[in-house]
């Protein structure tokens, strides 16, 4: 998806040891820098890496996850055209969070005081941008992978549109059986 933008330059910020990500046969496509993420939390990394890739020289940063696959390049374009206009993009979540930021300039404290994985993210991350004065734009609504029904809801969205995200779509129909995990299982 993100390989189809053209000039852009494209970071995997990683956890871990990236040999482990070899040795498990998932390649880094041609064209993309690799960087160990640096900070305790989720928001410490985010920051951090938004302020190298500006002090590269980058002036509209957009930081997605791995677990909307789905999103297409349509509303990358989109969040990188809204950066004319707006300090910030955020691409909510219906559980609270979002899918994707992008900033044209690290907006200051945006990722500080939220409560990361609770249903608060968006709410706090809308409230720092407010108190900061910087402009922001949502994008339409989704959903990512954190939790046993989202994985349902895209396998049901992937069964009517695979192309949508053809890697997940094909896991989903061939290498995994849908099955609850067992703490959801009533006695």
């Amino acid at each position: 998806m993100a390989d189809s933008l053209g000039v852009c330059r494209r970071y995997l910020f990683f956890a871990g040891d990236f040999g482990d990500w070899r040795n498990a046969g998932i390649a880094l496509p041609a064209g993309w820098e690799r960087e160990r993420q640096q900070g305790r939390g989720l928001g410490e990394r985010l920051e951090r890496a938004f302020r190298e890739v500006f002090r590269r020289g980058a002036r509209k940063v957009i930081a997605i996850g791995v677990d909307t696959p789905w999103m297409g390049r349509g509303r990358l374009r989109v969040a990188f055209d809204w950066l004319d206009r707006a300090d910030v993009v955020l691409g909510p979540c219906a559980d609270g969070g979002y899918y994707l930021i992008g900033m044209r300039g690290l907006a200051s404290g945006v990722f500080r005081e939220v409560g990361w994985g609770t249903g608060t993210v968006l709410a706090a991350t809308r409230r720092a941008l407010e108190s900061a004065r910087a402009s922001y734009r949502l994008l339409p609504p989704d959903f990512d992978l954190d939790r046993w029904e989202d994985l349902e809801r895209a396998r049901a969205m992937l069964r009517k549109h695979p192309g949508r995200a053809p890697a997940l779509a094909a896991w989903i129909k061939h290498d995994y059986a849908i099955q609850p995990p067992p703490s959801t299982l009533s006695s």
